[in-house]
């Protein structure tokens, strides 16, 4: 009796394994699916700072003034999109009004052959100005790493510039090399062309860079300078910029950089 009443049991646990093993072969590929199917996380990202001049691609923008800045930045896995804001001074281009500058942009970071790709475009907007100081540039960038030292190659054009400065471009080479895990140097180089120079007063034939009055301008910028990360979100970045196009006028001329910036998270 004790015989018989033990196969029932054992045939009844058997049946009980192999149907938990058809169980979990069949869910294995459901749970797997479901995970693939999954959007990766949305990322948010703020920063802020402040900085002793804004100097873009070797121009002062603030007319030798100090720099407030701050933006904004959506991600979700490599495709992003973001907004950045700062005041500007333009006097001495001949528009007093305009007050502030504010980005928008939107791009695509994928990874090919050991490269960081970054595809993407960019709206330069302005606050009251007084002549037409907006327009929008599409982007490139390619990045490596080896060991400390990273390089950037970026690539930028616009067919409209600011005013009535006709189609452009900027190339820049940016490297980095990292000294410690806090303390970096980077040196830039840069080469901007646009159909039409602009300047403080129409481009004199002398000026370096410019081919004649309202001719062509093509200009190359530098910088050389170093980073210091105090904390995991707040930085500090010290670097002397130039170019060689003096001749334009002072937002051109050489000049120290120092700013603050803080990242969240």
């Amino acid at each position: 009796m004790a015989c018989f009443e033990t196969r029932p049991s054992l045939r009844l646990e058997a049946r009980t394994t192999f149907a938990v093993a058809i169980a979990l072969t069949l869910a294995a590929p459901a749970t797997a699916q479901t995970a693939f199917d999954q959007p990766p996380p949305l990322s948010i990202a703020v920063n802020a700072g402040a900085a002793s001049d804004y100097s873009f691609r070797g121009v002062d923008q603030t007319s030798g003034g100090m720099e407030g800045f701050g933006g904004l930045d959506l991600s979700r896995g490599q495709v992003y999109v973001g907004t950045w804001a700062s005041n500007v001074d333009l006097k001495r281009f001949g528009d007093t009004r305009a007050s502030a500058e504010i980005d928008a942009y939107g791009g695509w970071r994928p990874s090919l052959f050991g490269y960081d790709l970054d595809l993407g475009a960019i709206a330069y907007t302005f606050v009251d100005p007084a002549k037409r100081e907006d327009y929008v540039e599409a982007y490139a960038k390619a990045s490596r790493a080896i060991g400390p030292v990273s390089a950037t190659l970026s690539i930028y054009a616009s067919p409209q510039y600011p005013r009535a400065a006709g189609a452009g471009a900027y190339i820049e080479g940016k490297a980095t090399y990292a000294l410690t895990r806090k303390f970096t140097l980077s040196a830039t180089v840069g080469d901007q062309y646009q159909a039409h120079a602009l300047g403080p007063a129409p481009c004199p034939p002398t000026a370096a860079g410019c081919a004649g009055s309202y001719g062509d301008l093509s200009y190359v910028d530098w910088s050389l300078g170093g980073a210091y990360a105090l904390t995991d979100q707040v930085g500090l970045d010290l670097r002397y910029t130039d170019t060689d196009a003096h001749g334009l006028g002072a937002p051109y001329h050489g000049r120290v950089v120092i700013s603050a910036r803080a990242n969240f998270p």
